[in-house]
């Protein structure tokens, strides 16, 4: 055989699964960019306020990481209604419009800006299950594993460069517009990602391989699999179609043992 023989074919929801992973390592620059540098942020902006800044900046910052948790059953559950695609993207937007929002309010209305964190801590941490669900939605059984890892490697490979390009950031433009500009970095970034969302659900609308609300791509009937393969059948396989199903199931239909009992009485 040649080698060409042995290379495998490329998946028709290669491009599905690349827009997710790309999205994913987004919403991980703009999540741990905020995680990393909120509790400085609010120190600086408590120091003038608060006796005990560093400490009251500490809880504020763990408590928006805990706000994390109820949004992500929220944004899962809506997910299955409205679509992975468009939920990721509207959140990614969400957190995008804070970000580029939250460091201007530096100096301003204590209040608001306490608003806005806390809404700005609900969304940007919604969408992480989200884009794991439909990474394994769109994903072939036999390269699952291996695509969910190269998930996790770009999501963290953006995760640990976000704090020093934030704090980089920062230097460049000392004083209050640092803020700014440190955390509109991170917005822009979402707004890349809630792009490539958005580009997938086109490509959903005009009915080529992405991901359905809900339920895994390409649905089959059960009799062959969660990706319309025979199950005998090795991961190489055609996927049959819903007509060939049930060609075979009606030529088949006189076998089962009851309907031969039948005719013979």
């Amino acid at each position: 055989r040649s080698p060409a023989a042995h290379v495998p074919p490329v998946s028709p929801h290669a491009p599905a699964a690349a827009l997710i992973i790309s999205a994913y390592a987004a919403h991980m620059w703009e999540m741990y960019g905020l995680r990393s540098w909120l509790s400085p942020f609010l120190t600086a902006v408590l120091q003038e306020r608060a006796a005990r800044a560093n400490s009251l900046a500490a809880s504020l910052t763990a408590l928006s990481v805990l706000l994390g948790a109820p949004s992500t059953a929220l944004a899962g559950w809506i997910s299955d209604r409205l679509g992975r695609a468009v939920t990721a993207a509207a959140l990614l937007c969400a957190s995008a419009a804070c970000s580029l929002v939250f460091g201007w309010l530096y100096g301003g209305p204590l209040w608001l800006l306490l608003a806005v964190g806390a809404l700005y801590s609900l969304v940007v941490t919604a969408d992480s299950p989200v884009f794991s669900t439909a990474l394994a939605e769109v994903s072939p059984r036999e390269r699952l594993g291996r695509l969910m890892a190269w998930q996790t490697l770009a999501g963290y490979l953006l995760a640990t460069a976000a704090p020093p390009a934030f704090g980089l950031v920062l230097d460049l433009f000392p004083g209050p517009r640092g803020w700014a500009a440190a955390f509109s970095s991170l917005g822009l970034v979402a707004l890349v990602g809630a792009g490539f969302m958005i580009y997938l659900h086109r490509r959903e609308q005009k009915g080529r391989p992405a991901l359905k609300a809900g339920s895994p791509t390409n649905p089959a009937p059960r009799q062959t699999g969660n990706f319309g393969r025979d199950p005998s059948c090795p991961p190489t396989c055609t996927p049959l179609k819903s007509s060939q199903v049930r060609e075979h199931q009606e030529s088949h239909a006189g076998d089962h043992p009851d309907r031969r009992k039948n005719a013979g009485d």
